[in-house]
């Protein structure tokens, strides 16, 4: 079940499946720190992610702007990412969605094979604090734009 926004549903908004919950709490810190402005959700597998966009699970739906990014972990239960990145390109309405895919790949094969089955951008989960809000500004800079610091 997807968890509470970090900020003000008016702002750009990024949708996270992952099942872990310690990298939940990472990652919802690791955004908090990369200043970059969006509300952040998350979803523990990929069939709540494909609910969710359906409107199939509390907060979800026709009545919530599409994400502006997806952050799509590979490892998880019930539909995994590859699954679900599948299902994400097929369907028109999502098919433009940015996905940007973290995981612990290193078989460059696997990397490439990923972004011919539709991803935008991939990093490996990084073992720092510091690494993973690196990771998410690098990773999102194209889609996702820090707000001008204010005087």
């Amino acid at each position: 079940m997807p968890s509470e926004a970090l900020v003000a549903t008016d702002q750009a908004s990024v949708l996270i499946a992952e099942d872990d919950r310690f990298d939940q709490l990472i990652l919802k810190r690791a955004f908090k720190a990369s200043q970059l402005g969006v509300s952040v959700r998350f979803v523990d597998h990929g069939e709540d992610l494909l609910n969710y966009l359906r409107g199939g699970v509390p907060g979800g739906g026709k009545d919530v702007p599409l994400p502006a990014v997806i952050f799509l972990d590979l490892n998880m239960p019930v539909v995994d990412g590859w699954g679900a990145l599948r299902q994400l390109r097929a369907e028109p309405q999502w098919s433009e969605i940015p996905i940007i895919v973290m995981s612990t790949l290193v078989d460059e094969s696997e990397i490439a094979r990923l972004y011919a089955s539709g991803a935008n951008a991939y990093f490996t989960k990084p073992t720092s604090f510091e690494d993973m809000v690196a990771a998410i500004r690098a990773s999102a800079a194209r889609w996702l734009v820090a707000p001008e610091p204010t005087a």
